[in-house]
């Protein structure tokens, strides 16, 4: 099996202690080296990096009024039950907030348009149409500024008058433009301990062939308008090396030759016939795909056996097409939506420090880093809650780019190193 990269318990360490003691702003920079425009949860409700010069026209929705499948009400899940994380999927069906592009602004002085994708386009759709694979190339956690995601709750909150969608003892400000990316703050911090959680190392890693996420579509016209398509999407552990010698296996070519392993919990007995993901209400808008899925999950692996399960829940994945060698690849994607507070604790059951190992309950310094998680939480997973609920998740957007691909043989999940015993395994922790 492939070497799995690390996210040492000194970078999550330094993020707990930040968040958990909320300290100011000029308190973590000091401690982490990071700019000015890290808000992901402080005590002080004055306007985040938006610089003050935009409020989002639709802040009269009291929790995202783009709740239910204005993408196509056909969105669903096939046949994603089984983990206890998957008490998130009681929203199935609903469309993610954001996807309401016409009523971005009201025409009010001052108004935040809110970061959205197009929407479906008129017309009806015509029989048949091109099938391809695309295999994410790179990806871009938006530290640099880029501001990848969505206005998923349609409140650009902090900015002018507006506040959150959600309660929460901690004041949670959106990104410019209304983006909802509350895992921001977080990525920041572990990176200043973790240099290889980064966008840059991240993307070196998927260049190589060591972890991507494939996304197969279905019924495409080829033109720039198609009112339906199918997306379905896949987990890998990466390029299928069958055959070849791992001590000088080649780096994927990204030409549309290369074929990966598809993992099977993310297909049901008739393997790729049958994705467990799929988003069978997408469309494309101007050249622009925008699949909108109640749940899609990634598998990030590192070194030391790290395996990190990213399940984001009510999500919209979107990219424009390009063409590529006889093919279709994507440039300028977005992905986006909330991961749950248990899709959280997963992900830290899946860390390993540079030794290999678990990062446990009664790990020094794991209270910081489970209150770090908890005060994270900035948006609901249902957006068709009351504003009055508490906040239960926390929003993420991602930016990446797609090259064709191919879906190779069907594998078992790779075998996690060994974790913690059940009683102190996060997995099973939660959030008071």
């Amino acid at each position: 099996m492939r070497s799995k990269e690390a996210r040492p318990s000194l970078g999550l360490l330094v993020a707990g202690a930040c968040l958990v003691a909320t300290m100011a702003v000029a308190g973590c920079e000091a401690i982490a080296g990071l700019g000015g425009d890290f808000h992901a949860a402080t005590s002080n409700p004055s306007s985040s990096g938006s610089g003050g010069s935009s409020t989002h026209a639709s802040s009269s929705s009291s929790g995202g009024h783009g709740g239910a499948g204005g993408t196509g009400g056909g969105v669903t899940d096939a046949g994603d039950a089984g983990d206890a994380s998957d008490a998130s999927d009681a929203t199935d069906g609903a469309e993610p907030d954001g996807g309401d592009g016409g009523d971005a602004s009201d025409g009010a002085g001052g108004a935040c348009v809110g970061k959205t994708y197009p929407d479906p386009p008129v017309g009806n759709d015509s029989p048949g149409g091109a099938e391809f694979t695309v295999a994410i190339h790179s990806i871009d956690l938006g530290e640099s500024g880029t501001n990848p995601g969505y206005d998923l709750d349609h409140r650009c909150t902090c900015t002018g008058n507006e506040g959150p969608t959600c309660t929460s003892s901690l004041q949670h400000c959106d990104e410019p433009q209304g983006v909802d990316n509350g895992m921001l703050g977080f990525v920041k911090l572990v990176q200043f301990a973790v240099p290889s959680f980064a966008s840059d190392k991240l993307s070196s890693r998927a260049d190589q062939g060591y972890w991507t996420m494939l996304a197969r579509v279905k019924g495409y016209n080829g033109l720039p308008d198609d009112p339906s398509v199918t997306v379905e999407f896949f987990t890998t552990d990466g390029l299928d090396f069958s055959g070849l010698d791992a001590a000088a296996r080649p780096a994927p070519l990204w030409d549309g030759t290369d074929h990966w392993e598809v993992l099977s919990d993310s297909v049901g007995d008739a393997g790729t016939d049958s994705p467990r993901y799929v988003a069978p209400g997408a469309y494309v808008a101007g050249g622009v795909l925008v699949a909108a899925i109640p749940s899609v999950a990634l598998l990030v692996s590192g070194q030391s056996g790290s395996q990190v399960p990213l399940k984001l829940t009510n999500a919209v994945i979107t990219g424009t097409l390009v063409p590529k060698n006889g093919t279709y690849g994507v440039t300028g994607g977005t992905v986006a939506g909330r991961v749950a507070v248990p899709d959280m604790f997963h992900i830290l059951a899946g860390l390993r420090d540079p030794a290999g190992n678990p990062i446990c309950t009664n790990s020094l310094g794991y209270t910081q880093v489970k209150q770090s998680v908890c005060d994270g939480r900035d948006i609901l997973l249902d957006g068709n809650l009351p504003k009055t609920f508490p906040c239960d998740s926390i929003s993420v957007g991602i930016g990446y780019t797609a090259d064709p691909a191919n879906l190779g043989k069907l594998v078992d999940p790779p075998v996690a190193t060994a974790g913690c015993p059940a009683a102190d395994d996060p997995a099973n922790d939660t959030c008071p």
